[in-house]
């Protein structure tokens, strides 16, 4: 779970407009328990609003986000016109730290908040998607996005600088020449330094072109991730782009139609003079691979078929 997230097991229900327990169970706890096929619902009978569901969140948090599920098909009671409060002791509301109106829809939305500190969160459901001439509310899940007052989140995180290799160099060769480590800030004015595990599934040695390569590192302790909920865990990462080239800085991929991808298209002539025939003598077989070795550190490529039917890793 994101350490940005709070524990849903520490979370309840403080209080709540209405709930329907006697036609269906529709419980206001049911929007915490993670199951996505239950949901809360206020009572049936109940077909005016304002509509409320008010969440104890465990402690104080500076809360970020609050995240909404609707109900399982959005149907009656998927929250429209909303406004969310936070308190100190479930009292005391004064104004509201967000509204706004959310587009009907199954997927879930978030409602970003200032960071303003409370244990209580209220969610007031001014409107709702509903049968005509009806308002009721409803909600499959909620979740709350928050950090302990004074800890310090995300700021920035430092750029790594893009690379050019030759054509033929092997991803992990590539890989390596990326920055092993970058500089990130948080909002304290600290800076830890991170080390970068770099990713480029795309890669391809013998296709010259451009390259998107991902580093992820894991977050400094005691640093939040920067105020956007995620569903993944405490990572962060950043790219860069990595330059296949052909000899000479062309980044022209050669001839579509060969199937390696090697972006050579056909073997390219070999050289003029006396050194265009490879012996075939058997006990010139060692000169002719180091010859093939140097071919291949001077750039130009080499083929299986060029060492007598041997193939070259």
């Amino acid at each position: 779970m994101p350490v940005d997230l709070l524990p849903q097991s520490q979370i309840s229900v403080a209080d709540v407009s209405s709930q329907e327990t006697d036609q269906a169970d529709n419980a206001a706890s049911n929007a915490l328990d993670g199951d996505p096929a239950t949901f809360w619902h206020t009572d049936w009978d109940l077909t005016e609003g304002p509509h409320w569901i008010t969440l104890d969140l465990g402690d104080t948090y500076k809360v970020q986000a609050l995240r909404y599920r609707p109900r399982p098909g959005a149907g009656n009671g998927t929250m429209k016109e909303y406004e969310v409060y936070l308190s100190e002791d479930g009292k005391a509301w004064g104004e509201p730290v967000a509204t706004g109106s959310l587009e009907p829809g199954t997927e879930p939305s978030v409602i970003e908040l200032p960071g303003a500190e409370g244990r209580y969160l209220k969610v007031v459901y001014l409107s709702s998607y509903s049968d005509a001439g009806r308002h009721f509310a409803s909600a499959t899940g909620f979740n709350v996005q928050g950090a302990v007052p004074g800890r310090p989140v995300v700021q920035s995180v430092a750029d790594v600088q893009d690379i050019t290799v030759p054509l033929g160099t092997p991803k992990v060769e590539a890989l390596a020449q990326l920055a092993g480590t970058t500089t990130l800030t948080d909002t304290s004015g600290g800076t830890h330094e991170v080390d970068l595990t770099w990713t480029s599934p795309d890669y391809r040695a013998a296709q010259a072109g451009q390259y998107e390569a991902t580093a992820e590192f894991d977050l400094p302790e005691g640093v939040a991730p920067a105020p956007t909920p995620r569903a993944a865990d405490a990572r962060e990462d950043l790219t860069a782009t990595i330059t296949v080239e052909q000899a000479g800085g062309s980044q022209e991929s050669g001839d579509e139609g060969d199937p390696e991808g090697s972006g050579t298209g056909a073997a390219p002539p070999g050289p003029s003079g006396p050194e265009a025939a490879l012996p075939e003598s058997p006990g010139m077989e060692d000169e002719t691979r180091s010859e093939e070795s140097d071919a291949s550190h001077e750039g130009r490529p080499v083929t299986s078929e060029s060492v007598d039917g041997e193939g070259l890793a």
